[in-house]
């Protein structure tokens, strides 16, 4: 809840886009290539993975921390 009312504070947001990228990559790196295919041997679909593995999660908190962390790395060297 922190990652998303920080994403929201600074306007950070993940597109449709982007998802559907980290799906696709998300599926290929299990060696499949195919929507169909991955619900056969997975047993769910690509979306409910997504769902389950937190991906939409981890796309934002990664956009949240590399908003933050240039300030981090400044404020440090500080």
């Amino acid at each position: 809840m922190i990652v998303y009312t920080f994403a929201r504070a600074e306007e950070i947001a993940v597109t449709q886009e982007e998802y559907d990228a980290a799906l696709e990559e998300a599926m290929l790196s299990l060696g499949i290539s195919e929507p169909s295919l991955f619900e056969m041997y997975m047993g769910c679909t690509i979306e409910e993975y997504g769902e389950l593995n937190h991906i939409h999660l981890n796309l934002t908190l990664d956009k949240a921390l590399d908003k933050i962390y240039p300030n981090v790395v400044k404020n440090a060297a500080a």
